[in-house]
């Protein structure tokens, strides 16, 4: 049984759109937690308006990440599929690309090189809504060997990020629920 197995919950995620299983886990007693959004787009769709010169802004890679500091620029948790445990399974499939501001680390962003998908992007409090984004957006997209580039699972609530989608021309596609049910 699962009691006897330590498991406390399950964890699901769920795309709106399919309302059988939504229905399905909903009468097998899942509850939402949160609603993500899904972000999707060609790398030559995009509108990075990248001219804008900043300060002592470097870029370089992260090998051995701090995850505490990464961390302290997020406004919610990834979800199970973008978590730290999910990208240390498979971590030589990820490129972490840093971006420093006489030398302190200003933002951060993951990409997987093979399939265009960002699991994690965030800019320090202290960087945001000046333009600091869109340069490490455009860097980062530079790693992916597909025109591709997907988002996902950003939280549905966090305006913030929707807004910069928006100022990029990174169209929201159908999100997804994320529904856990405690044992």
């Amino acid at each position: 049984s699962d009691l006897k197995n330590n498991i406390e919950q399950y964890l699901l995620e769920v795309i709106r759109t399919n309302n059988s299983a939504f229905m399905l886990y909903k009468k097998a007693g899942f509850e939402v937690t949160r609603e993500f959004d899904y972000f999707i787009s060609s790398k030559h769709a995009l509108q990075l308006r990248n001219n804008k010169e900043m300060g002592n802004l470097t870029f370089g890679n992260i090998e051995n990440p701090d995850w505490d500091l990464l961390k302290s620029f997020w406004e919610f948790d990834p979800s199970w599929q973008n978590s730290i445990d999910s990208i240390n399974r498979k971590f030589r499939k990820f490129h972490i690309l840093g971006m420093f501001e006489n030398a302190g680390l200003a933002g951060y962003g993951i990409i997987e090189k093979h399939t265009g998908d960002i699991p994690q992007f965030a800019v320090s409090k202290k960087y945001r809504r000046m333009g600091f984004g869109t340069k490490l957006f455009y860097q980062l997209l530079k790693f992916s060997e597909t025109d591709k580039i997907k988002i996902i699972n950003t939280e549905s609530a966090y305006e913030p990020f929707r807004k910069f989608a928006d100022s990029i021309n990174l169209p929201a596609g159908i999100g997804q629920y994320e529904m856990l049910l405690k044992l």
